[in-house]
């Protein structure tokens, strides 16, 4: 009886230690895959917005998952860029990474493009926010056709520490565009973006 006893506490250790290899293999597989989507990335300045301005849909002081009370941040974790979307499709507060930015996103306003794009055909739409305010110029738009990106792979739900370049896309003391946030040529679409037109609940 004693050495049934041995052998089949024997069976169960050596079961549950492959258990235990098994789960670890399947938990360290899961923390190294980010999931990431495809996306149709444009970006909106000031003038775009409905009514002008930096206002948005959804902001903090209503919504506890957005960052902002009106459209900015810089592309860290802490203060990530404004972008725009359909709720249903990714949740407001919804952290993304854009790397061909090297900056964080953040989903706190609603873009009437997006949600069409979204509801019509399931395409990934997301418009971000491009430094600006009353007094810029055309340049921004340019800057913002500069940018746009027909399919972007941008990570959702990022963790901390990604690299991150917080100069503004565009700068408005020199109505200049950032040519790259990687310091070189980055092979980006010249068409014009649709920029989206905003709209308000309730509206």
């Amino acid at each position: 009886m004693k050495v049934i006893a041995i052998k089949l506490a024997s069976v169960v250790l050596c079961l549950a230690v492959g258990l235990l290899v098994v789960l670890d293999c399947f938990t360290e597989e899961s923390a190294a895959v980010e999931p990431t989507f495809e996306q149709y990335v444009t970006f909106y300045a000031w003038l775009d917005n409905d009514p002008p301005g930096n206002r948005i849909a959804y902001p903090r002081s209503e919504y506890p998952r957005a960052v902002h009370e009106v459209a900015g941040g810089t592309g860290t974790y802490a203060d990530p860029l404004t972008a725009a979307s359909d709720p249903t499709e990714w949740p407001i507060g919804t952290r993304l990474y854009a790397p061909f930015l090297r900056k964080y996103l953040v989903v706190e306003d609603w873009c009437e493009a997006c949600v069409r794009d979204w509801r019509q055909s399931r395409k990934h739409h997301v418009d971000v926010w491009m430094n600006s305010n009353q007094s810029t110029g055309d340049r921004v738009h340019e800057c913002a056709y500069r940018w746009t990106q027909d399919r972007a792979s941008l990570e959702v739900n990022p963790p901390r520490g990604r690299a991150v370049d917080t100069r503004p896309l565009f700068d408005t003391s020199s109505n200049t565009c950032l040519e790259s946030a990687f310091g070189d040529d980055l092979p980006v679409s010249f068409r014009p973006g649709s920029g989206g037109q905003r709209w308000w609940p309730g509206q």
